[in-house]
């Protein structure tokens, strides 16, 4: 075989990622909101840009205390933390009011302390060894938000090189930490210390513990024989133990939920029969481009200053460009939107049609990325209330018949009702909801019932029966 070598060309084409094509892409997937935030970081990079109603000369200036910044808790935890002279001011109680306290943030709320900030307060005195002390930080840092205890001990002991029993020893120190509960490793740990809490340690308890997961798995027959108990002694025990509090550690979660700001309002015009579709402008300013300043700056008629105009100008047009047309692609998408789902914002989920990605691309001649872009994070104010754009949108579902086809989310929403909806004593199995679903116009077989009622998590007829009887003995007990 005889080699040589030649040049040949050859013509192909390719899409080249520019920069401003890569923020434009990504002024599409923005919300409002976070859009504000990027174009008030741009005025601030380009002196001929102005954002309305934005002052940009004026800066967030940190505001520091003539003591200095308070130490955080953990700032150096392990020199820190088991030091009992060395605890940060923040936490001190019972501090003498001085001249010099009063000042204008001494009014101001502490935050609410975490769970891990809370434990680590009660755990400053608690171990003097030092490889104690680090195997408590390890066991706290995998504590999860219901305050439970998600270590592997096997795992822990080769990595700090210490025996599991010297594990379960730091662990028992741990557990008496308040709320009562925490650290716990299952429910039944968890349930056992908040009842020696109480000093409700009983026998009769004590039995149940041992037992307790055949009371989940709904076998009360068998659970009172294994646990030697009477019916009336299984009903006052579960009594008791409805007062605890099985997730001890989301007291101290967050619990702030902002409100949803809408990007558009949908708007129903009784007159002439019509949805209205806008942009919320309170949550989208104008940017403006500052010509005035532009001419003053060129008519000194430095060449570097010009260059530096030139470049500047373009980009600001290039940006006030690049709105224009997010703003025109969100508003065809929405409008569409709201088009094929007019009875979906008239009558609810159940009414809710088939709609694609791919639908909407080809009918506005948009690339499928770009359809996915403009309704990340964007939401409408509608007359049924706030719902994200990806909400509706639904896969198809095939019916019975060869040209039925049904909205996946509405097949779920029904199915939903219709569990809702029976007797708990007597519930439907999953023919009996084929049949319910046909009567309400949605002819689904009966293995998208069974998928579906997977998907929802909803038991199947003989579960949701069991866990009724469960809950009413549970009742009783109450």
């Amino acid at each position: 075989m005889r080699l040589s070598q030649k040049l040949q060309q050859k013509q192909t084409t390719s899409l080249v990622v520019t920069p401003q094509l890569r923020q434009a892409i990504h002024l599409l997937s923005l919300s409002n909101l976070e859009l504000v935030a990027h174009l008030q970081q741009t005025v601030l990079d380009n002196p001929l840009l102005e954002l309305e109603g934005y002052d940009k000369t004026s800066e967030d200036v940190p505001i520091k205390s003539e003591e200095g910044d308070w130490e955080s808790p953990a700032s150096d935890v392990h020199e820190n933390l088991w030091s009992a002279d060395s605890t940060s001011d923040r936490w001190a109680g019972g501090t003498p009011v001085t001249e010099a306290s009063l000042d204008p943030f001494a009014t101001i709320e502490a935050p609410p302390l975490t769970l891990q900030e809370h434990l680590l307060l009660q755990m400053q005195n608690m171990f003097e060894m030092h490889s104690q002390q680090v195997v408590a930080l390890h066991l706290l840092a995998d504590l999860d938000e219901a305050g439970y205890l998600t270590t592997d001990f096997e795992s822990l002991s080769k990595s700090l090189g210490c025996t599991e029993v010297e594990i379960e020893e730091v662990l028992r120190h741990l557990q008496t930490c308040d709320p009562a509960g925490i650290f716990a490793r299952n429910l039944q740990e968890c349930l056992t210390a908040q009842l020696k809490e109480r000093h409700l340690w009983t026998p009769i308890f004590e039995r149940l513990m041992a037992h307790l997961s055949l009371f989940g798995e709904g076998k009360i027959d068998i659970l009172l024989k294994k646990a030697a108990l009477s019916k009336e002694e299984l009903i006052d025990a579960l009594q008791v133990i409805r007062s605890l509090d099985p997730k001890p550690g989301l007291a101290y979660a967050k619990k702030d939920n902002p409100p949803i700001l809408p990007d558009l309002f949908v708007t129903w015009h009784g007159e002439d029969q019509r949805w209205d579709v806008r942009f919320n402008e309170a949550t989208l300013p104008k940017v403006l481009i500052d010509t005035g300043y532009y001419a003053r700056v060129w008519e000194l008629g430095k060449k570097e200053i010009q260059v530096y105009l030139k470049e500047q100008l373009s980009s600001a047009q290039w940006l006030v460009k690049a709105l224009d047309q997010r703003a025109q692609n969100v508003l065809k998408v929405a409008t569409m939107l709201v088009a094929t789902q007019q009875d979906f914002l008239k009558h609810g989920l159940s009414h809710l049609q088939p709609l694609t990605l791919k639908d909407v691309a080809l009918e506005l001649g948009l690339h499928e990325s770009t359809v996915s872009r403009v309704v990340n994070h964007k939401y409408l104010q509608t007359p049924r209330g706030v719902f994200e754009m990806k909400v509706f949108f639904s896969n198809a579902v095939m019916g019975m018949a060869d040209d039925a086809q049904h909205s996946a989310v509405s097949v779920r929403h029904l199915l939903s009702e219709l569990i809702q909806e029976e007797n708990p004593e007597d519930p439907y199995s999953d023919d009996q909801l084929v049949q319910k679903m046909a009567e309400k116009g949605v002819d689904v077989a009966r293995r998208t019932i069974s998928k579906y009622r997977k998907l929802l998590k909803i038991p199947s007829s003989y579960e949701r029966k069991r866990t009724h009887e469960q809950a009413s003995l549970a009742k009783v007990a109450s």
